[in-house]
């Protein structure tokens, strides 16, 4: 008993505050499996040296933009100089990434810095409702399947869906993150030579909604005639600059081409909040940045697959091995990040059998 109380002691003393901020002399009380880490074999230098905030402080989990993963958002499938997107505070990181693909299918990348939402300029708030003009056909397009593009004007910023259908509107498009004052949808697996109503509908950055009157097209090709008004071939565009507004704690995001570009939208760097959160842990790093994130600051190769989850038969992630919240796996999955009684922390005395308690075909 008093050697494990001297274990506890020593541990308090070694992680002391180094973290500008939190008190890691604290986790030894509640987290009593400390005393059992600081007694194996093998002690990660970090643990044993003391150095918690290496890992555990959020300042110190910084990826290289290059290795950050994307987080798609949206796209829009329409050619145009000016798209437009509204995103919610939360859902953007560091960096804006935009990809863009010309109508001869050449593709370029741009990264831009997100500002923060609470230093950029609130958009006036209007008393009226948008005002739905000129909802029309745009193009019918006939590939795989038929798909009509449909498309009007607002004369404040607002968002754009559908309603549509044959006899009724009871089929709707489903809601996207495009904002703007032009509006293009696409309404995707039409039937043929039918005749079809669809409703334009806009909401503006306050919640206010317009609807247009039903609006009759037939999915009838004429070969002999224009079937769009984007038919321009454009190749990639060579400026980009995006424009940052906001409504309350969602982002209004312009992104202007040289070129009519379809673009990509996604982001970088986002920082998923720490769920609970309570006085104790405020500050430090959440379960998926532990168990990855600070590994890859320090170990740069690794000769298994992160960041995926097993989707192949014949491999399940024993209970006992740590993934990521959404069930991928991590560099902790594999190895223990305080300590172990095995040669490179991992979780098993051999490579095999660490492999064989995923990959169930080994054992057969």
């Amino acid at each position: 008993m008093k050697a494990k109380l001297l274990v506890a002691a020593l541990f308090i003393l070694v992680c002391s505050d180094l973290a500008s901020g939190f008190d890691f002399q604290t986790c030894g009380y509640c987290h009593s499996r400390l005393q059992d880490d600081s007694q194996k074999q093998i002690i990660h230098s970090p643990f044993g040296e003391g150095t918690c905030e290496e890992c555990h402080v959020n300042a110190t989990v910084i990826l290289t933009p290059e290795k950050q993963k994307i987080e798609w958002l949206n796209e829009d499938p329409i050619p145009l100089k000016a798209h437009h997107f509204k995103v919610k505070g939360d859902e953007l990181g560091e960096i804006l990434v935009v990809d863009m693909i010309s109508s001869s299918g050449s593709s370029k990348r741009e990264e831009i810095p997100v500002p923060s939402l609470h230093e950029i300029k609130q958009i006036e708030k209007v008393e009226t409702a948008p005002t739905i003009l000129n909802p029309r056909l745009i193009s019918l397009k006939q590939g795989i399947f038929l798909t009509a593009t449909v498309g009007w004007k607002t004369d404040i910023l607002a968002d754009a869906t559908v309603r549509y259908g044959e006899e009724d509107l009871s089929q709707e498009t489903s809601e996207n993150k495009r904002f703007g004052q032009e509006h293009f949808v696409v309404i995707r697996n039409l039937a043929p030579n039918r005749s079809y109503q669809f409703v334009a509908i806009s909401n503006d950055g306050y919640g206010r909604k317009s609807e247009s009157s039903p609006v009759m097209f037939s999915t009838s090709i004429d070969t002999n005639q224009s079937q769009s008004e984007i038919t321009e071939f454009t190749e990639v565009a060579e400026t980009v600059a995006a424009h940052f507004s906001r409504v309350g704690d969602e982002y209004l995001i312009t992104v202007q081409l040289d070129q009519e570009n379809q673009i990509f939208l996604g982001t970088k760097g986002r920082k998923k909040p720490c769920l609970p959160e309570d006085e104790f842990h405020s500050g430090l790093n959440c379960v998926e940045d532990i168990l990855m994130a600070p590994c890859v600051n320090c170990h740069v190769k690794h000769d298994h697959p992160v960041g995926v989850v097993p989707m192949k038969d014949g491999i399940r992630i024993p209970e006992r091995f740590p993934t990521m919240p959404s069930g991928e796996i991590a560099c902790a999955s594999c190895h223990s990040p305080h300590s172990s009684q095995h040669y490179n922390l991992t979780r098993m005395d051999s490579r095999e059998k660490l492999c064989a308690h995923c990959h169930i075909k080994w054992n057969r």
